[in-house]
């Protein structure tokens, strides 16, 4: 159900502008959130350091290009003892399909997702931006040779980087506190790249809770809203999980995590870099077909393509919304 008479204008900004736009559809606003997330690129030290590559730098706003990156991912997926199996990955990508990850390649070439009204993905996932964009991804994959492929998920990447068998991820938040499990690894974290001559974009998305139209307990569900929403109850969740806030006052609430280098880093990007995902009403059938899309362009599909196919899958699917 639309939310928007039970919150203030005043109320809203306890929350990042870029969590608000994920709870809002066509003007109305149907959750607030209780977390978010962010990425940046995670970096292993020692073997940067083993083959003599500089660091990425570590400061808020100074990032590397995607074409920067491509380079170093070049120059660190190692074959030790030349047996023809890689030792060393350049570039991992933690979501290795997932729409999350992925689309910040296509908006830095200033491409959109989506049309306005959630209900179209033709002219947009099929633009040429989009399709630049992917064809880089899939380069990483299958001409570069950088990145490998059929990594399940992300529990998976994170080992291969916690193992030393990656120098770089692409990953999210909750990694800062899940790598610190893998004993005498050395990371550092550097602001999301973005193409040279676009613009940077850092993924966000966050957890949200609406109310469903049908309760019958409104004002309890309106309480339990506005508690799990609340400051106290996100800095448990964050204890919990490690997940970013979604309200600013919360990594002020607690210095002694968030005002280490890293967590700096994120949260100037989730102030001015941080796009929210697409909203549409379909974005379950959304995720799913492009995340179809991206998993074969990976293992090697044509770009252009897979994503005019999954358009015209996308498509067909959101006309029940319109």
């Amino acid at each position: 159900m639309c939310i928007d008479q039970y919150f203030t204008p005043a109320e809203l900004k306890a929350w990042f502008p870029s969590s608000i736009d994920t709870s809002r559809y066509q003007g109305k606003l149907y959750s607030v959130p209780y977390a978010t997330s962010s990425a940046g690129l995670y970096f292993n030290k020692a073997v940067f350091r083993k083959y003599g590559v500089p660091l990425p730098s570590e400061k808020p706003g100074d990032r590397l290009t995607w074409e920067e990156v491509a380079q170093i991912a070049k120059k660190l997926t190692i074959d030790e003892n030349k047996d023809g199996q890689i030792d060393v990955w350049g570039l991992l990508i933690e979501q290795i399909d997932r729409p999350y990850q992925l689309l910040p390649l296509a908006q830095s070439k200033g491409a959109e997702g989506i049309s306005p009204d959630g209900l179209k993905t033709e002219g947009y996932i099929t633009s040429k931006p989009f399709v630049e964009a992917t064809e880089f991804y899939w380069k990483l994959f299958n001409e570069w040779k950088v990145s490998p492929q059929g990594i399940p998920d992300a529990a998976k990447s994170r080992e291969y980087f916690g193992n030393g068998k990656a120098a770089m991820m692409l990953g999210a938040e909750w990694n800062i506190a899940r790598l610190a499990a893998f004993k005498g690894l050395d990371f550092g974290l550097s602001p999301h790249p973005y193409f040279a001559g676009g613009k940077a974009v850092t993924p966000t998305g966050s957890w949200h809770v609406g109310i469903n139209a049908k309760t019958t307990k409104k004002d309890a569900a309106l309480t339990f809203l506005r508690y799990i929403t609340g400051r106290e109850a996100a800095i448990e969740w964050h204890k919990l999980f490690g997940h970013a806030p979604a309200r600013p006052d919360v990594y002020d609430a607690m210095p002694q995590v968030f005002n280490n280098p890293m967590w700096q880093i994120l949260l100037e990007e989730m102030k001015k870099t941080a796009v929210a995902r697409p909203v549409t009403p379909g974005f379950l059938e959304y995720e799913m077909m492009l995340r179809e899309a991206f998993n074969s362009i990976h293992y090697g599909a044509n770009p252009e393509e897979e994503l005019r196919n999954a358009a015209k899958r996308i498509d067909r699917e959101l006309r029940k919304y319109r």
